[in-house]
């Protein structure tokens, strides 16, 4: 029942040719052995990620020593016109913008505009009594309790003044600093704040203090039904059960929470820029990269960034939309961009800027991640026997280091909901031979003979997990005593 990697799966429907562009600095200068090899692993895996979770297109690179060693563009900007990823492809990269945001205030407190210790009423009037005393460290924190504007019904078709008509009824829901949770109201409220401590447009103060101030290749858009120039339409499967064309939009007031757009060019320089210390000096960016201690002791996160921790190297990120990802490893000086535009099956686009790490810098290998990687790679060979060696084999290799009853559980899953069940069966039946006390490999390995069409032997499997799931974990025993007596039903 658990999928720890994937969310939830739908199957591939549909398949793209990929067109892999090059676009190497490079190109031209006879490359060494190492980097041929290195290039070549790169775009094996990034071209196998897309077709396995039906990714229309993507651009990917990778900065190291301020060098780009890895750049390349793959698949479609436009399935139905047929027009490549390129090197002026724009993204709309969703919530790295916030990124963005957090660099803007930081810009504004090294100029004494502002302070994470103000109270947000100093900028924003006329707020509810309860929230004028919280102060912008909890905004950019996602830690202010305050509710989420996204929560409202129909919000995308609501204007500004709609939104705080219906916001600014409601309470706190949670103390302030209690805990880290990912609230879109936190940076409407910065986008404001910026606005008012700037005197500026957002637009005006982002674009010329991180970008190259121009329209054309970095902008502000929530809304992916304008027509723009050279940008990617985004494909996800959500609206109608199988790959179709969305169209995300909201107001201008959801510029700081989503509403950047921009080339590759435009990403790889502002990494740049971060990197030597031309956007913050390097006291601010500390602070920035500080871990917020939240009073629950237990949720991790900086003032604005998301922290990692990979073999005993931190770096420092976010994702979008499911499907972007940008991190920086400062003490490797690298830095890794993954932009996409859209999926048939959910993914964790995070692994995937991780495993790139990886191909980068062998001694960024992360066990989990790698171990996941190979078998998922394995498992399309469609030989249960090699994917039982090579299982072995990793075992062996990662032992301790890895929870490969959570990995097989997940491509078990991935097989399951392609509909290629002999795979999934062999899967989930090998994770019960090593995992036998746990009551959610049966689970699993029921709901795939149920799905199959096998009912007896998903009864069997259900009965386990029931035996097994003695403490009633997440009152399951309900669920699957009521799928019992449905199938019983149904044989019957």
């Amino acid at each position: 029942m658990k999928q720890s990697y994937l969310l939830f799966l739908i199957p591939l429907l549909f398949s793209v040719s990929f067109l892999s562009c090059k676009n190497d600095p490079n190109l031209g200068k006879e490359k060494t052995p190492n980097e041929t090899i290195e290039a070549n692993a790169i775009d094996k895996y990034v071209t196998n990620v897309m077709d396995r979770y039906g990714i229309p297109g993507a651009t990917v690179a990778i900065i190291k020593n301020n060098k780009i060693i890895h750049r390349n563009n793959y698949g479609l900007a436009s399935i139905e016109h047929n027009v490549p990823v390129t090197d002026s492809t724009i993204f709309r990269v969703y919530s790295i913008t916030k990124l963005f945001i957090t660099v803007g205030i930081f810009q504004l407190i090294e100029q004494k505009k502002l302070n994470l210790d103000d109270n947000i009423s100093k900028y924003l009037p006329n707020l509810p009594k309860e929230w004028q005393d919280i102060q912008i460290k909890y905004l950019i924190t996602h830690s202010s309790g305050l509710p989420d504007y996204k929560s409202l019904e129909n919000f995308k078709d609501l204007s500004k003044e709609e939104v705080k008509e219906q916001l600014f009824t409601k309470d706190l829901l949670y103390k302030t600093g209690e805990r880290y949770e990912y609230n879109q109201t936190n940076y409407w409220f910065l986008h404001e704040i910026i606005e008012k401590a700037s005197g500026l447009s957002l637009t005006d103060f982002i674009i010329p203090n991180q970008f190259s101030n121009t329209t054309n290749t970095v902008f502000f858009s929530s809304d992916s039904r304008e027509i723009v120039k050279h940008r990617t339409t985004h494909y996800f499967p959500f609206a109608i059960g199988k790959l179709s064309i969305e169209h995300p939009y909201g107001g201008d007031y959801n510029f700081a929470t989503n509403g950047m757009n921009l080339t590759l060019s435009e990403l790889i320089d502002w990494s740049n820029k971060l990197d030597n210390n031309r956007l913050l000096k390097e006291e601010t960016l500390d602070l920035m990269w500080e871990e917020f201690p939240f009073d629950n002791n237990t949720d991790l996160f900086t003032i604005g960034w998301k922290k990692f921790s990979l073999e005993g190297a931190t770096s420092y990120g976010f994702s979008g939309n499911l499907t972007n990802a940008y991190r920086i490893f400062p003490e490797q000086n690298l830095s890794v961009v993954f932009l996409s535009n859209g999926l048939t099956t959910i993914f964790d686009v995070d692994e995937i800027a991780n495993h790139l790490a990886f191909l980068a810098d062998e001694k960024l290998k992360n066990p989990e991640t790698f171990t996941h990687e190979k078998l998922m790679q394995v498992s399309f060979k469609v030989d249960a026997n090699l994917f039982e060696r090579t299982y072995e084999q990793l075992k062996s290799e990662e032992g301790n280091a890895v929870d490969f009853e959570d990995i097989l559980n997940d491509i078990g899953y991935f097989h399951l909901r392609k509909e290629n069940y002999d795979m999934a069966i062999r899967i989930f039946e090998l994770n019960s031979y090593d995992y036998p006390l746990s009551w959610n490999v049966f689970d699993s390995l029921g709901e795939a003979y149920e799905t199959s069409g096998n009912i007896n032997d998903a009864i069997i499997q259900y009965q386990k997990a029931i035996e097994l799931n003695q403490e009633n974990e997440f009152g399951n025993n309900v669920r699957l005593t009521d799928k019992i007596a449905e199938l019983e039903k149904e044989t019957n």
